[in-house]
């Protein structure tokens, strides 16, 4: 299937200022009729899955905005909702009937902390204190309902395997995880990525690894 292309760039290239540490995330509520544009265009270039716009958002950063757990909750949904309304417009429009799909977008911790963050290795982070991340989010993005999880950008084997446990935990299926890498065999933690396929395959919930 065709993957939609990089979110936050192409909102920026048509106007799209951020002004919080969410990027792209912002215009969830700020420019949804913008988000929505962008996804239609991905779906008219031949994009089969639109990813949400739902990668840098975090509980800590929503909290520190004033939203509560409720409406953390709604705006993971409503980013799923515009990605469904997207395609059900262009389908509307167009009479496509090809399989597309939403994916629930989220990165790795890393992304959260900046610029590039996730293109590094793993930030010095506990196990539980990453795990917590790591289902807060999953927990959010499973009550929104997309049709796959995709988690982008994960530069470790320890991250990549918090998330997959954290996965299977919540019961979940359909998660897609692409890693970062240093070279043609490792991930940006230097793992040796076909160990880490091998790991991730024991996991029923994961179904599709990526680079």
């Amino acid at each position: 299937m065709i993957v939609d292309g990089g979110l936050g760039v192409e909102l920026e290239r048509r106007g799209f200022v951020p002004v919080t540490s969410l990027w792209s995330g912002e215009a969830i509520f700020t420019r949804p009729d913008l988000l929505i544009d962008v996804h239609r265009a991905y779906l008219d270039a031949g994009a089969e899955v639109i990813a949400t716009a739902t990668y840098q958002l975090s509980h800590a950063a929503l909290r520190r905005l004033g939203c509560d757990d409720a409406a953390i909750d709604r705006i993971f949904a409503r980013g799923v909702a515009l990605a469904r309304s997207a395609i059900a417009s262009q389908r509307a429009r167009t009479g496509a009937s090809r399989e597309q799909l939403v994916a629930g977008s989220l990165g790795p911790f890393g992304a959260t902390l900046g610029p590039g963050g996730e293109y590094s290795r793993s930030p010095q982070i506990e196990f539980d204190a990453l795990y917590a991340f790591h289902a807060e989010r999953l927990g959010s993005m499973a009550r929104a309902g997309p049709d796959v999880f995709l988690f982008e950008t994960i530069p470790s084997r320890a991250e990549g395997l918090i998330i997959a446990q954290a996965a299977r935990e919540l019961g979940l299926r359909n998660v897609w995880m692409s890693f970062t890498c240093a070279d043609d065999t490792h991930t940006c933690a230097h793992d040796r990525l076909a160990d880490v396929a091998a790991e991730l395959d024991a996991f029923a919930c994961v179904d599709v690894i990526g680079v």
